[in-house]
């Protein structure tokens, strides 16, 4: 699991990685307001593992590349 807040702290970007029961990697991403409810989800599938690690790096280096902190 990874996890972002944004520089103001308001923000914030959660993204997990998981296999699912049919075998597929599953890249569970959460984001929202830290003081309200606003926010979403997604969930996306890959067949390989190196897939979804590559979709992880791709997140990580668009999430600080935006501005958001790794905690």
């Amino acid at each position: 699991m990874a996890k972002w807040i944004y520089k103001t702290k308001h923000r914030y970007y959660i993204i997990r990685l998981e296999r699912n029961l049919f075998n597929e990697w599953c890249i569970f991403k959460s984001w929202g307001e830290i003081y309200n409810k606003l926010g979403g989800s997604k969930l996306d599938t890959f067949n390989t593992k190196e897939a979804a690690l590559k979709e992880l790096n791709s997140i990580a280096s668009r999430r600080t590349g935006r501005g958001y902190i790794g905690v």
